[in-house]
């Protein structure tokens, strides 16, 4: 399943390179956010001086809509995830937005990264595109490299005042006036840091651009959401519990993943399910359905229902009935994938 989603997205890349639109949804703004996570890597695929291989992540979407007081959600989010090369990633990512956006109608791209190198952060694949660095990985990187509450007051006061030459001034004088040779290689590492990413180290909101405004009933808020995706889609499936991964394997999975986010999975499911089980696992499947030997009663007593009703619609609900309920709700079971 996960190698056929692949293979989807490897058509769509090759769709927007023949200059092609699919997408149909138009915005004037497309927000994104692009990350890493390491996951552990096992067998022959291991790296040779590491155990671990980064996992791309990035997630687009045209804005913000409230989905109770106070309480915001992304419109028209899209993820995408892989360990692919830098340049292949990018492409990849740019045919899954080109399948549900029509990229032709986007005027202002916003990049939102913690500054790797494989983001593309000077416009590489489309000129429009304006990063900022990532609020929460600029305070993180300042915390960790400076050790004075004093010092780090007047780096976030700098930066603040949107004084980046002053800032970087400032971080030479400390610098220099350091004795520890433990800070001041700190203090290189954060100075290095912030001029690799100067472009990047105002928000969107202040850099002076011309933002259209956003459609009816929609929002631009401030970016920043990707943590909150690599744990929910990457990090709670594939970092616990010591797991390790080959790169098929786990490609393939976070493949599945990705998809279910997008609330597209059953679709998907639906479009390939035509991808035959090889006859051993169909032989295993069917022996232990046989095998199987349903109670009259469940749980607490309940009777569950028998002759042609939907499955547990007159009992007590639990969390698995529910979701046998949602899986046959006005669909027969001959219209549901298996595999």
């Amino acid at each position: 399943m996960g190698e056929a989603i692949k293979e989807e997205e490897d058509r769509y890349t090759k769709i927007l390179e023949a200059d092609k639109i699919i997408g149909t949804k138009e915005t004037k703004v497309l927000f994104e956010e692009a990350d890493g996570v390491y996951v552990n890597i096992q067998g022959k695929d291991k790296p040779e001086k590491a155990r671990k291989l980064e996992m791309k992540v990035a997630v687009a979407y045209d804005g913000w809509v409230e989905s109770s007081k106070g309480r915001y959600e992304l419109r028209n989010k899209v993820v995408v995830a892989g360990f692919d090369k830098a340049k292949d990633f990018q492409k990849r990512k740019e045919g899954v937005i080109a399948s549900e956006y029509n990229t032709g109608e986007i005027e202002l791209r916003i990049l939102n990264g913690d500054g790797a190198a494989w983001m593309d952060k000077n416009g590489i694949i489309d000129e429009a595109v304006h990063y900022q660095l990532d609020q929460f990985h600029l305070q993180r990187e300042i915390i960790r490299k400076i050790k004075d509450k004093a010092r780090r007051k007047e780096i976030q006061k700098l930066l603040k005042k949107k004084k980046i030459d002053e800032l970087l001034r400032y971080l030479i004088k400390i610098y220099i006036a350091e004795k520890e040779e433990k800070e001041k290689i700190k203090l290189k590492g954060l100075y290095d840091y912030l001029c690799g990413n100067k472009e990047g180290l105002l928000p969107y909101t202040e850099k002076g651009l011309n933002i259209p405004d956003p459609p009816e009933g929609v929002i631009y808020r401030s970016l920043g959401t990707l943590e909150h995706h690599i744990c929910d889609i990457i990090a709670q499936r594939m970092k616990n519990r010591k797991v390790s991964w080959s790169i098929k394997g786990g490609e393939n999975l976070v493949k599945v993943l990705t998809t279910k986010i997008n609330q597209n999975l059953y679709g998907t499911v639906t479009k390939i399910s035509k991808i035959m089980l090889p006859e051993k696992y169909t032989n295993e499947i069917t022996e232990v359905l046989s095998a199987a030997k349903a109670p009259k009663k469940d749980g607490k007593g309940y009777e569950y229902p028998a002759n042609g009703k939907t499955s547990f619609a007159e009992t007590f609900t639990t969390n698995g009935r529910a979701a046998i309920r949602n899986m046959t709700k006005e669909r027969g079971f001959a219209d549901i994938a298996y595999i």
